[in-house]
């Protein structure tokens, strides 16, 4: 059998310790214009506080409604997701953020009202004979 040559690289890794940057507020708001309608899509933005947070983080949606509470991961700011409600009520909506395996969270809220249609009365007028 034939002679085998050992061969011997070096691979120099060098982390770089760059601190978390936690996120310190969050800042719900309703973009969908009232009147909101059961059955509607409801647009929501979120924003984080300061803007050179670490990224990416980690964020949960609680409806208030019966809708499971939905988990996210934003990889920028702001992020807008959207909801249908079904029902008619007030709802208070609550988006819970962290970010770096924190131990400490943000709360931002917002607060939707989905009320029945709104209707005009129809007026007629008869043609005077």
């Amino acid at each position: 059998m034939g002679e085998v040559d050992a061969v011997t690289d070096t691979l120099r890794v060098t982390a770089l310790d760059k601190p978390c940057v936690p996120v310190e507020a969050a800042f719900l708001s309703v973009l969908t214009p009232a009147p909101v309608t059961a059955g509607d899509s409801v647009t929501f933005r979120l924003d984080v506080a300061p803007v050179d947070i670490t990224l990416p983080y980690s964020y949960t949606i609680n409806f208030g409604d019966q809708a499971p509470v939905a988990i996210a991961v934003g990889h920028a700011a702001p992020v807008t997701f959207t909801h249908i409600f079904t029902d008619l009520g007030t709802y208070l909506v609550n988006v819970e953020v962290w970010n770096c395996a924190a131990h400490t969270s943000v709360v931002a809220a917002a607060t939707v009202r989905v009320a029945d249609y709104d209707y005009l009365p129809v007026i007629w007028r008869g043609v005077a004979q």
